[in-house]
């Protein structure tokens, strides 16, 4: 049998035990003492009056953590405080700390009183996907309807600035819920409203579907006839839980219509497919330049990759878009340009593919 090293171990426990955002982070839980003998590892912990629940939770999280040294048979973890036996009717408060391991696995995350919840997804980055969301938001808002956002992409989140808004979202004493922020009109929660601006979010898989988690279940959404989700790019982990535990109505894909971004497209509109989430239709954003001196319009990126993909796998095309300055001069200043300029180009884009999406949803 390998020799344990203790000092390796006690390396390995002292960064499990300061790595930012876990469950022993948020619970101020540290090392009393540890001794290893044999191949069995005693660790005494110190923390404030914990429930059961969340001192299981703790010791499962160790034991998995430490579960990378086979040779160490056994763990055997004692906290110095009580367990909290006071009965609770009411939930307690969510911690503005995003980022907690995910609870309740077989349980659904999706909102109550929500209409429809729409994922909005891209095979690649850089194609326009959170620009086409606010927007999206803000003209359905403009016909009448109730809608959230969900910035889901928590490595890169835009719906701040694209909507405008900062504000930190508070906690309602009574519902024990977090209240999402609102900016023209549109509810919405973003870990960018959480963190400060040039801080990253170094966070593993875990730690991301925790904070969607928290998005879902922890936010008071209210009734809404909407419930966008801005998603990361690709189809990793974000993508999966939501489609598997938020029961989402439909999907909608945005690509360029460079080979390269439509590659990547077709990644995510197969996983959709196999998790049985509705394609509500295709984006193509970036669509065609049109010089503002002399009129002519030029296709940068391809012409009409998208609607032709659309066709071949016999999905519905909601619309294109034009590359429009506007656009961007707009967002960088936390306007969606079709609230900030209904009347160009762009905003009719918007507007149009609007159209054709409640089509679709009426279809169902």
């Amino acid at each position: 049998m390998e020799e344990l090293d203790i000092d390796i171990i006690k390396e390995r426990i002292s960064d499990i035990f300061s790595e930012p955002g876990t469950i022993l982070v948020d619970h101020r839980i540290v090392v009393d003492s540890m001794s290893l003998k044999s191949d069995e590892l005693i660790l005494v912990l110190q923390s404030g009056l914990l429930s059961a629940e969340i001192q299981g939770d703790a010791k499962e999280f160790i034991e998995k953590r430490l579960s990378e040294f086979p040779s160490l048979k056994s763990i055997k973890i004692i906290f110095t405080s009580q367990k909290d036996q006071s009965p609770s009717k009411t939930a307690a408060p969510p911690n503005l700390k995003i980022g907690n391991h995910p609870k309740n696995k077989d349980v659904s995350l999706r909102p109550e009183l929500i209409g429809k919840i729409i994922a909005i997804g891209s095979g690649k980055g850089g194609v326009g996907k959170s620009t086409f969301v606010s927007n999206l938001a803000v003209e359905l808002d403009n016909r009448g309807f109730t809608v959230g956002v969900i910035d889901a992409d928590m490595h890169g989140p835009s719906q701040p600035t694209l909507l405008g808004s900062t504000e930190k979202p508070q906690i309602n004493p009574e519902t024990k819920k977090i209240i999402p922020t609102t900016s023209k009109g549109i509810k919405f929660i973003s870990i960018g409203l959480m963190v400060p601006e040039n801080q990253a979010v170094i966070w593993r898989g875990p730690m991301l579907m925790g904070a969607l988690e928290q998005f879902l279940r922890d936010v008071e959404w209210g009734e809404l006839d909407f419930l966008l989700v801005d998603l990361p790019p690709g189809t990793g982990d974000v993508q999966l839980t939501l489609s598997q535990k938020a029961q989402i109505d439909g999907s909608i894909i945005i690509s360029t219509p460079q080979d390269v971004a439509l590659i990547d497209a077709r990644k995510a509109i197969q996983m959709f497919d196999r998790l049985k989430v509705k394609i509500f239709g295709l984006v193509e954003n970036m669509s065609s330049f049109v010089c503002s001196n002399c009129g002519h319009k030029d296709h940068i990126f391809g012409n009409a990759g998208v609607k032709a993909e659309a066709k071949a796998l016999k999905l519905p095309f909601l619309g294109e878009i034009p590359l429009d300055r506007k656009i961007r001069e707009y967002s960088d200043k936390g306007t969606p340009s079709i609230l900030a300029n209904p009347s160009i180009e762009s905003s009719k884009s918007f507007a149009m593919i609007t159209d054709t999406l409640l089509n679709q949803i009426n279809k169902l």
